[in-house]
């Protein structure tokens, strides 16, 4: 099912609450509302009623399947760990009909800015559209309700990653600043997601 709003009929509420209303609880029955790509107008939601989605926090178990994710060629090249105080980072897998596809991080920035960093890591789940339903879903579900206050949703993958800029942008995210990565040849590129307007 799909919902298909303009821009200038969202009005006061957030996209995801009036797409919300407008699927109706009949459509809900058969999934989540999720973003389909919110980069244009009209934003564009929908449901997916063939895969059940879910985050769940990372275990010791998980992390052979997260070693081996960040070796494939589409994860090795753009995965860098970057520095942040590791008791504040909520580690988390992405599932797919119950199977472990993906990973995500969040940590706060500042106040009311919570940084996020993604990958979906089983091949054969990649280029199908599902890492734009699973970002909706963690950073809706999960980000979102664990910190109060928070104003605003924080990613910065490399300016040559075209697949997760895109991918970010269908999430509502706007870029930013572009920014020299210090001590190395990487220029990443700042994205935005004002949750207020699209999440809340």
């Amino acid at each position: 099912m799909r919902v298909v709003l303009g821009r200038d009929e969202v009005g006061e509420g957030s996209w995801a609450g009036v797409a919300d209303r407008r699927a109706g609880p009949g459509a809900r029955a058969s999934g989540p509302v999720l973003a389909v790509d919110l980069s244009g107008d009209p934003l564009v939601f929908g449901t997916d009623p063939d895969h059940r989605l879910a985050c769940r926090p990372l275990t010791p178990g998980d992390l052979e399947a997260l070693a081996r994710w960040v070796r494939h060629d589409h994860v090795a090249r753009w995965w860098v760990e970057r520095p942040t105080p590791r008791e504040r980072v909520r580690s988390w897998i992405w599932e797919v009909n119950g199977r472990s596809v993906g990973y995500a991080q969040d940590y706060p920035l500042g106040s009311g800015v919570i940084g996020f960093d993604y990958l979906l890591g089983e091949p054969a789940y990649v280029g199908r559209g599902l890492g734009t339903s699973l970002l909706w879903v963690y950073l809706r579900d999960v980000v979102v309700p664990a910190y109060d206050g928070v104003r605003e949703l924080v990613a910065a993958p490399d300016h040559r990653n075209a697949a997760s800029r895109r991918v970010l942008r269908k999430v509502g995210a706007t870029e930013g600043l572009w920014t020299d990565e210090p001590g190395s040849a990487r220029t990443l590129v700042a994205h935005h997601l004002d949750v207020a307007r699209v999440l809340a």
